[in-house]
């Protein structure tokens, strides 16, 4: 524990230097990149924090509040530098902690203080996290920000103090016979605490060219503009913004009606984030070794895959087709030697064409291996059903299930698509200008889903229940039908709950799915909000608040997107660190479910790029060279210019030479075969095998490797991925 305290009090160390240079006043690009370093350093204190609050149930829940919290920050893919400071506060507070011990738990004297401290510590940072939420969501636009920036830099300040005044407390409580170290903290404290004031002072100030502008117009004409909806719409044409009734309500509300209505919502974001911690320290390494017996099997509840698992003496991950290999074999002789109901499967697990299919439901990473904890996370999952059943499920239920909402969504989508565009017709001929830009974003939100579900054009009609039998379809559909409804409603249900307001975060907690994949729920998660959508629009929507109800709407349909988005990105990063066929890889992977958003994206000039990451590109630009000469400013632009140019040539190549190592090795993997089989029957001449001689493919290899290296010399190398690389993969062997 010394050895984590002493890395994570450095840690703290470089976070406040970090602060003190970004109140320096560094560019705002690298501003975003210490940002993501403090961030990365305040998550070295949770390794900490957690075991110091297992001497107090208050310290305990104060540490899992403070985790999910912070957990929410480094999730967010733009982060605030006043916020980012304020959690460096609310993490100095909570790093008191480290002092709690067993000695000082059981201190009657000191029991009652720290009772209250903690429990008032814990309320401030769930409103802290509250706060953040609004400021995020509701709160995110410049406008919003600078009308308020008055009141934001109060309540930021005042949850600085707070928890200052909550650390100073703590550590008198618990460093009480330590004055030295005491004083020493203090010291540190104080060296960072007027960079954090000069952080927090520069909410609602200008960063980029485009706010600057507005600032001026807003200057010349006077604050009052902001009150009026046209006035705001002219700052917004300054910001090349589009500025609705919801900005106009985040401006006039009251702030704590601004957090009510938000309170549902982060609450399942904080759910999901203390549900994505929780699966963090299932996977951590004490976690492994505490449950470990006299093996990896131990780790793994299921009877029947602990005996495979032991049978079969793999060590903490398997080859995905060996394992499913396996899992066959079992099946078989287990259900030749009592039958049973369940025994239809096997037609479905024995079929090598199913293999892949299964590996996918299991491998998180894409990686090609199953991890013990990936096994344990699968089988979660399943909440009645038979374990054989199970599988067989996930071998071709996902495929024909997601035919099936796909389907329901592309009508759905036709119907509003006619609607939306009657609806901006009209807002045009009104001069509704706020509505009409809600209208475009939902009409582009409705043309990305588009892109998601054409997948299933390129198999068009393969539902996946084409290689069963009449009696086994009949079975597997029965199955999927009820596993569906029974998802759905649980979505549903949850959906309700926050009123169909979606957030990236908060998906871990409305699927109730800790392990989650996008990719497992994204048919049914559209269905249920595109349907919803259909039933407000029909119905009608007051005129007042159709223009906020509209982004609302957007937003939602913009998280799934987004996540779907990253998820492909991830996967392409995982297939292109094993030298796989991309192109190939996507058309199989869950049933080729990013086969259309691949082929857009693959475009030269797609939609993705130009809906999704366009904006995001822009306010790079936009900071791009601030504070230098336009000469120099158009030199950077030229060369970022032949940068991205490198970059996508880069990406290419490393695609085609994929493609190349690929086909070798199936040529390869031919001839091998064919060796075996002429050894076999005996023509392989003598005793020696041709397999095991450093011939064949040992040269092929060192030539492809040559040739790969000869052609990729000065280009960046692919980036490496996850579990399944060649430092794991050496612990199995066929």
């Amino acid at each position: 524990m010394d050895v984590k305290i002493d890395r994570a009090e450095k840690a703290l160390q470089d976070a406040r230097a970090l602060i003190q240079n970004i109140a320096g006043g560094s560019s705002k690009k690298q501003n975003k990149a210490h940002v993501r370093k403090i961030l990365g350093a305040l998550q070295q204190t949770m390794s900490v924090l957690g075991g110091a609050g297992e001497y107090d149930p208050r310290a305990k829940a104060a540490v899992s509040i403070f985790m999910s919290v912070l957990q929410l920050e480094i999730n967010r893919r733009d982060n605030d530098e006043s916020i980012v400071a304020v959690c460096y506060s609310m993490t100095s507070m909570i790093f008191v902690l480290r002092y709690l011990n067993e000695d000082v738990a059981q201190r009657e004297d000191l029991a009652d203080q720290l009772a209250e401290h903690m429990e008032n510590m814990s309320l401030a940072i769930k409103d802290f996290g509250a706060f953040a939420d609004v400021y995020y969501t509701k709160c995110k636009s410049w406008i919003v920000r600078f009308a308020r920036a008055t009141e934001f830099k109060t309540k930021i300040q005042d949850f600085a103090q707070t928890f200052k005044e909550h650390q100073d407390r703590i550590e008198f409580i618990l460093v009480v016979q330590m004055a030295g170290g005491q004083v020493q903290i203090a010291r540190d404290v104080a060296a960072v605490q007027s960079s954090i004031g000069t952080l927090i002072d520069r909410v609602g100030e200008p960063m980029s060219d485009r706010e600057r502008q507005a600032l001026q117009y807003i200057s010349a004409h006077g604050q009052q503009i902001l009150e009026t909806s046209q006035g705001l719409s002219e700052v917004g044409k300054k910001l090349h913004d589009s500025v609705t009734s919801s900005t106009m309500e985040a401006i006039n509300d009251a702030f704590d009606e601004l957090l009510e209505q938000n309170s549902t919502l982060f609450e399942f974001k904080l759910k999901g984030a203390t549900m994505e911690l929780g699966e963090a320290i299932n996977r951590s390494t004490s976690t492994i070794l505490q449950r470990m017996d006299s093996g990896p099997h131990d780790l793994i509840d299921e009877p029947d895959i602990k005996a495979i698992w032991k049978g079969n003496e793999w060590k903490f991950s398997v080859k995905c087709r060996i394992f499913v290999d396996a899992l066959c074999n079992f099946y078989t002789e287990k259900f030749i030697k009592t039958s049973g109901d369940d025994g239809w499967t096997l037609k479905i697990l024995s079929k090598v064409i199913n293999y892949p299919a299964v590996g996918e439901a299991i491998d998180e990473d894409a990686s090609g291996f199953i991890s013990v904890h990936e096994m344990n996370q699968f089988l979660k999952k399943n909440v009645e059903l038979p374990t054989p059943v199970w599988f067989a499920l996930w071998a071709v239920g996902p495929q024909y299930l997601d035919s099936d909402y796909t389907a329901k969504i592309n009508e759905i989508t036709t119907d509003l698509n006619k609607r939306c565009a009657k609806l901006k017709t009209a807002a045009t001929s009104a001069n509704e200008e706020d509505l009409v830009s809600c209208l475009d974003g939902y009409l582009d939100s409705l043309k990305l889903i588009g892109c998601i579900t054409d997948w299933a054009e390129w198999d068009a009609g393969a539902s996946g229940l084409e290689e069963l039998d009449d009696e086994t379809e009949t079975e597997l559909v029965e199955v999927a039908t009820k596993f569906a409804a029974k998802k759905e409603g649980v979505i549903q249900g949850n959906l309700e709950t926050v009123a169909y307001r979606v957030d990236r975060s908060s998906l871990p907690s409305l699927t109730e799915e800790p392990a989650f994949r996008i990719e497992q729920s994204i048919s049914v998660l559209l269905y249920l909000v595109l349907k919803k959508h259909q039933e407000i629009i029909v119905a009608g929507m007051d005129s007042a608040t159709a223009a906020a109800k509209w982004q609302e709407m957007d937003d939602s349909l913009d998280s799934l997107i987004w996540e779907f988005h990253e998820r492909f990105k991830s996967l392409r990063r995982s297939w292109r660190s094993q030298k796989l066929d991309i192109e190939l890889q996507v058309e199989c992977y869950a049933g080729g479910l990013f086969n259309g958003w691949y082929e857009e994206y693959d475009k030269d000039d797609n939609l993705i790029s130009n809906l999704l990451e366009d904006d995001e590109d822009e306010d790079e630009d936009d900071e791009e060279g601030e504070g230098e000469e336009n000469e120099d400013k158009d030199k950077n632009k030229d060369a970022d210019a032949d940068k991205g140019n490198n970059v996508d040539s880069v990406d290419a190549k490393v695609e085609q030479l994929s493609t190349r190592v690929t086909a070798i090795d199936a040529r390869l993997d031919k001839i091998e075969s064919m060796l075996e089989q002429l050894l076999s029957m005996g023509q392989g001449g003598g005793t020696t095998s041709a397999a095991r001689k450093p011939g064949v493919r040992d040269y092929v290899q060192k030539e492809s490797q040559m040739t790969t290296e000869s052609e990729g010399e000065g280009e960046e190398a692919p980036e490496s991925g996850g579990e399944g690389e060649a430092g794991e993969s050496g612990e199995e062997s066929e």
